[in-house]
């Protein structure tokens, strides 16, 4: 595995485990709303939040001192009279704590999916370095 693999493992790791690593998890002690992340190369991954009954407007994804933090709140302009209400659309609150290097590129909405699309940018100090060697004279050896 190489460094840049464990680094992406690492974010994957922070975003799977909200509770461990995030600085203000909002713990509802509940799962809802449900997400999946998927790795799509080294250097990217998407998280995807099942957010059906919820329009746009009604979301909001916002990243504050290295926190990703997905919240929807559901305009009740109507009251319906509903004989089974079955989708879930209470207020919400997940948080996820991002690596140092992440960065959130775009969040998307379709199909009741919210999908934050997350970069890993390798700063240039991490990156390995590698040195030239040129041919020289000996200097410090004696034959």
């Amino acid at each position: 595995m190489t460094r840049l693999e464990k680094e992406i493992d690492d974010i994957v790791s922070t975003l799977l485990f909200p509770a461990r690593y995030a600085k203000s998890f909002v713990n509802t002690g509940t799962s809802y709303p449900p997400y999946n992340i998927i790795r799509l190369s080294e250097q990217r991954a998407v998280l995807e939040v099942a957010v059906a009954g919820f329009k746009e407007s009604e979301l909001d994804v916002s990243v504050e001192d290295g926190t990703l933090k997905v919240s929807g709140r559901k305009d009740e302009d109507q009251q319906l009279n509903y004989i089974h209400k079955g989708i879930g659309t209470r207020a919400f609150e997940r948080t996820f704590a991002l690596s140092q290097d992440a960065r959130v590129e775009r969040a998307e909405y379709a199909d009741g999916i919210l999908s934050v699309h997350i970069n890993y940018v390798v700063p240039e100090e991490k990156k390995p370095n590698t040195i030239p060697i040129n041919r020289g004279e000996r200097v410090y050896l004696t034959e």
